[in-house]
């Protein structure tokens, strides 16, 4: 049995077999502006860097000012920052395992 297609043969060809230009996702970031990485902690740490978002307080205070390219290098920062934090609590964590592993150990004896 056939089907009628609503969009007609030529379209869904068309969509199937188009071939992107080679920059058309890259630039196609560049239309629509950045939001604002916030997620509503606005508590700073002890280094002034937003718990949040990992913004610094100038990255914060300026950010509806910022190019869309400057909001794109924040947004690399705070990324870096976040697998920075990240690395350095699984370091705290194994250390802990360590710690504790004696004590579990002796648990058995």
């Amino acid at each position: 049995m056939m089907t009628h297609c609503f969009w007609g043969k030529d379209l869904i060809l068309k969509l199937i077999f188009r071939q992107p230009e080679i920059d058309d996702t890259m630039n196609q970031l560049e239309f629509f502006d950045i939001p604002s990485p916030c997620i509503g902690v606005c508590t700073a740490n002890s280094k002034g860097y937003c718990k949040g978002c990992l913004r610094s307080r100038d990255e914060r205070m300026y950010w509806a000012k910022l190019s869309n390219e400057d909001r794109r290098k924040v947004i690399r920062l705070c990324a870096a920052r976040k697998r920075k934090l990240l690395d350095a609590i699984r370091q705290q964590s194994l250390q802990n395992r360590v710690n504790v592993a004696p004590q579990i150990d002796d648990l058995f004896d």
